[in-house]
C-alpha cells in the first residue's frame, strides 16, 4: 500500500508536490475507475501505489479487480499473441473472460472515465457509454500476430486514449492521434524498493543459501520465451571461467501458463550447480525478499529479447546497482550506455562488461549512483501520477484527444 503524497516530497521537492496538487484539483469533481484482470501483471504493481496515492489527493479514483480461473488462462495467451509470439483465436478465447469481466463490473460502473490495464479486456470498450475510455498497454505489441491484429486494433480505436511505455513499443499501423507515451514508474516507498538494513538483506540471503561474500550476477525477469535465461546461463559460465566464485541469482514470477515449464527446464539445466539459484514466488519470494535479493546483485543483467519496458530494470537502478543489458524496447531510456548503466549486442559483449563492472568497482558504484539519480528524475511513481492527472483532466475537461 502506498503512502499518501506527502511522504514524496522528500523525492521530489516541494514545488513538485505542489504541481501535482493543483494537478489534482482540476479532476475532483470526477470519477475515476481502474480495470485489471489478474494479480500478477505490471499493472498490479503500478496500480497497489497509484490509486491509494489518487485517493490522497482526494480524487475519487477506485481499482476493480477482475478474478478467476478464465482470466489467468486468457491473460497470457492473449499477451502473447498481441506480442507475435503465438497465434490465437481472439474471440472464442476472450469471449469467457470478457463475460465473467461485465459480470463483475455491472452495476459499478459508474465513473467518468475508465482505464483498462489488460489486453483481456479490451472488448469491454465495445458497451460503453459517455465514460471516457483509456487503454494502458505494458507489453511491446509492435509486431502483433496478424490472426490476432486486425480484431484487436479495431477494439483499440474505439477508445478515446492509448497509454504506451514508449513508441518502439506501438503497432506500425496505429492511429497515433489518440496514442501518448506515459513510462512506467516504480514506488520508492513500496516493499520492492524501500530501503532494507544489511541484517534485513542478510536473513533472505540465508534463507536463500545465498553466499554474501561472494560475487552475484543476478536477473529479475518474468518466466517467459523473450527472457532469454539460456543467453543468461552463457554469460555466467563464461564469466565463471574468468572469475571464479561468482554466483547466479535468477528471480521470476510463475505467472503464466508457459511459465511452470521454462522453469523447470531452467531447474534441469542448472541443477548440478549450486552456485545458480532460481528463484519464485512458489519459493516464498515476495517483495521484500525481491527487494533485499536485488540489492545484493554485483551487477545485475536484463538479457531480454523484446520487453514493454523492464521496470525490474529501473528498480535496480534504484537501488544503486549497475546493470549490463540488451538494448531492446525502451530499456536505453532507462539504461544510458556509459551513463547510467552499460548496453551490450551480443552475448560476448555481455561477459565482458560483467567482468569490467567486477574488476572496476568505482565504475560500477559510479554507474549505480548515475542510474538512481535517473530513475529518481524519471521513473518515480510521483511523475507517473502527474502524467495521468494531465491525461485525465485532458479527456475529462474537453472532447479533445490528449498531446
Amino acid at each position: 500500500m502506498s503512502s499518501g503524497i506527502e511522504s514524496y516530497e522528500f523525492f521530489i521537492g516541494k514545488r513538485e508536490l505542489n504541481s501535482i496538487l493543483r494537478l489534482a484539483e482540476e479532476i475532483k469533481d470526477f470519477k475515476v475507475l481502474h480495470l485489471s484482470s489478474s494479480k500478477s501483471t505490471p499493472a498490479v504493481e503500478l496500480l497497489k501505489s497509484l490509486v491509494p496515492l489518487l485517493n490522497s489527493l482526494g480524487v475519487n479514483a477506485k481499482w476493480k479487480l477482475v478474478e478467476g480461473e478464465p482470466a489467468r488462462g486468457v491473460a497470457a495467451r492473449v499477451s502473447r499473441a498481441l506480442q507475435g509470439l503465438l497465434d490465437l483465436d481472439f474471440p472464442r478465447d476472450v469471449e469467457k473472460v470478457y463475460v465473467e469481466a461485465q459480470r463483475a463490473i455491472r452495476g459499478s460502473l459508474r465513473a467518468d472515465l475508465v482505464m483498462v490495464h489488460d489486453v483481456e479486456l479490451l472488448p469491454l470498450v465495445v458497451d460503453r457509454g459517455f465514460e471516457k475510455w483509456v487503454w494502458r498497454c505494458y507489453s511491446d505489441i509492435s509486431r502483433p500476430s496478424p490472426s490476432i491484429w486486425p480484431l484487436a486494433k479495431r477494439l483499440v480505436e474505439m477508445y478515446d486514449a492509448l497509454v504506451f511505455p514508449c513508441r518502439e513499443v506501438m503497432p506500425r499501423d496505429l492511429d497515433l492521434g489518440k496514442a501518448l507515451v506515459i513510462h512506467p514508474s516504480i514506488d520508492p516507498l513500496s516493499d520492492r524498493n524501500k530501503p532494507l538494513s544489511e541484517t534485513e538483506i542478510l536473513s533472505v540471503l540465508s534463507k536463500f543459501d545465498v553466499d554474501p561474500d561472494r560475487p552475484i550476477i543476478g536477473q529479475v525477469c518474468d518466466f517467459e520465451l523473450y527472457s532469454n535465461h539460456k543467453d543468461l546461463l552463457r554469460v555466467f559460465e563464461r564469466v565463471r571461467e574468468r572469475r571464479r566464485g561468482v554466483q547466479l541469482v535468477v528471480v521470476g514470477r510463475l505467472s503464466s501458463e508457459g511459465a511452470w515449464g521454462l522453469y523447470e527446464e531452467l531447474l534441469r539445466l542448472t541443477c548440478s550447480c549450486r552456485d545458480v539459484h532460481v528463484l519464485t514466488d512458489v519459493d516464498g519470494v515476495g517483495d521484500l525478499e525481491l527487494n533485499a535479493l536485488q540489492r545484493s546483485f554485483t551487477v545485475a543483467l536484463h538479457l531480454s529479447s523484446r520487453d514493454g519496458f523492464g521496470l525490474s530494470v529501473a528498480e535496480a537502478l534504484w537501488k544503486a546497482i549497475p546493470v549490463v543489458a540488451y538494448p531492446v524496447g525502451s530499456i536505453p531510456l532507462q539504461v544510458v550506455n556509459g551513463l547510467t548503466g552499460l548496453l551490450a549486442n551480443s552475448l560476448e559483449e555481455v561477459v565482458d562488461k560483467t567482468l569490467m563492472l567486477m574488476k572496476k568497482p568505482w565504475l560500477a558504484r559510479e554507474l549505480g549512483q548515475r542510474g538512481r539519480d535517473h530513475v529518481k528524475r524519471n521513473f518515480l511513481i510521483t511523475r507517473d501520477l502527474k502524467d495521468c492527472l494531465k491525461l485525465y483532466a485532458c479527456l475529462l475537461k474537453s472532447s479533445s484527444h490528449p498531446p
